[in-house]
């Protein structure tokens, strides 16, 4: 098969099932367009396909399964945060008053995990007054038994936190929210949750 005609048909399949977890090659080693001069070519070519053409690192979460603590709005649940964008106004976020709040994602299948990015309110365009203060993350291999991967009680930092790991593998990636903004506002604000290897 030739290159352009694998990298559409590996974008269609991406875009249709959004869940679409990856693609193998015989002896791609040898394939177009590094050949046997360079082999890793075909990967990032495979790699740019499935991320729209970015060339970049996969995001993980993407429009994978979440869940979490009661919604503002039934427009502002937790799949809101793991749709792939942050531009479609004030609904497109998730939202949660509850007493105890918590966003969780499934992967899926474990996954090597090497960095979180949490878009806070402000990535949507809200106040930075909105963005959240305090929260951990933490990573699971079976949704019931979790490690607290990092903890943050200080968050100054405007529109999106980064969160490295060494060795991380994990089916669930939790993100709990003990601080939800600047003020005293009650509500927590994610625009977007995204795992990279």
């Amino acid at each position: 098969m030739a290159l352009p005609t694998l990298k559409n048909t590996l974008a269609s399949l991406v875009a249709k099932y959004p869940t679409f977890g990856g693609v193998d090659g015989w002896e791609y080693f040898n394939s177009d367009p590094g050949g046997t001069a360079a082999p890793w070519k075909w990967a990032r070519e495979m790699t740019s396909a499935m991320s729209g053409g970015t060339g970049g690192p996969v995001n993980l979460a993407l429009n994978k399964p979440a869940a979490g603590s009661a919604a503002c709005a039934s427009s502002e649940g937790p799949a809101k945060a793991v749709n792939g964008s942050v531009t479609g106004g004030n609904s497109d976020k998730f939202c949660t008053l509850a007493a105890s709040k918590y966003l969780q994602v499934d992967l899926g299948s474990a996954q090597s995990i090497g960095k979180v990015e949490i878009s806070h309110a402000e990535a949507g365009g809200e106040s930075a007054t909105f963005n959240t203060r305090a929260f951990t993350l933490q990573t699971s291999t079976n949704g019931s038994s979790w490690t607290t991967r990092a903890t943050i009680t200080n968050n100054t930092a405007a529109v999106t936190t980064t969160h490295t790991f060494v060795g991380v593998s994990a089916r669930y990636v939790r993100l709990n929210i003990t601080t939800p903004t600047q003020s005293t506002d009650p509500a927590a604000r994610i625009y977007e949750l995204k795992a990279f290897a």
